[in-house]
């Protein structure tokens, strides 16, 4: 009896063991979880710290970029371009202008395009404006009438022709402002020249203004040369300069 009893008392004190233990266990982990927290806030705070500088090239960050390049006002990007020191910054700038879309930002488009000389440039500033949905032809326009360097000239016929292009309801209005603008002074003397370095080489002189009419009278079938403009004046000179027997010039 006395070793039951005593069986039983050990029993006891080893179930009281057991159970301080496990609250001595879960005790330890209530602790440790409470810790646990800080210590990954602490590790977010470290990464939050070397984030810019992981993500500053990411799409993110670029995102972030442009979304503070469109909420500058159209001069402000408008400068920007002016001031571009490489071929990306002209592209960006060109972009936030098509982006914002407004004519005074397809104004800046056009000014840049009509001051400029770089070839790349000129594409990339032609394809912008001709992406735009509005119709920019009356500021084309107004650009060909107010240019007076030949160079400037071709350019905006060529992007008026592009327009036209591009839209087709556009055609019957530019070439008729081109013919227009062509006959604007008819003074400008016309050479037609048929069949041209050849014996049988004939050369009629015009001015614009009756341009129409002395074309009428060449006959069709005949190959010829028409030149505009005060080269024409050189025409006796160049006579000259060809055998009597070649020289045929009404």
């Amino acid at each position: 009896m006395k070793l039951h009893v005593g069986s039983f008392a050990l029993g006891l004190v080893a179930a009281g063991l057991a159970a301080a233990g496990i609250v001595a266990l879960a005790r330890k982990g209530r602790e440790a979880e409470s810790v646990a927290p800080s210590s990954a806030g602490a590790g977010s705070a470290a990464r939050a710290v070397n984030a810019p500088a992981e993500v500053s090239g990411t799409p993110e960050s670029a995102t972030r970029m442009d979304a503070g390049a469109a909420r500058r006002t159209p001069r402000e990007l408008g400068l920007a371009l002016l001031a571009a020191k490489s071929r990306l910054e002209q592209v960006q700038a060109i972009a936030a202008l098509t982006d914002d879309g407004t004519l005074e930002s397809m104004q800046i488009l056009l000014d840049a395009f009509v001051a400029s000389d770089d070839a790349v440039l000129l594409a990339l500033l032609e394809e912008a404006m001709l992406q735009s949905p509005h119709d920019l032809t009356p500021s084309f326009m107004a650009a060909f009438q107010a240019a007076a360097d030949s160079g400037k000239l071709g350019r905006l016929a060529n992007l008026l022709r592009n327009a036209a292009a591009k839209r087709a309801e556009l055609h019957d209005a530019v070439v008729a402002f081109l013919v227009r603008e062509l006959l604007r002074d008819g003074a400008d003397p016309v050479a037609f020249i048929s069949e041209a370095t050849t014996p049988r080489q004939q050369v009629v002189v015009a001015t614009l203004a009756d341009a129409a009419q002395v074309a009428g009278t060449i006959p069709k079938h005949l190959p010829t040369l028409i030149v505009i403009g005060p080269v024409v004046a050189l025409q006796p000179l160049l006579a000259v300069c060809q055998p009597e027997g070649e020289r045929h010039a009404a």
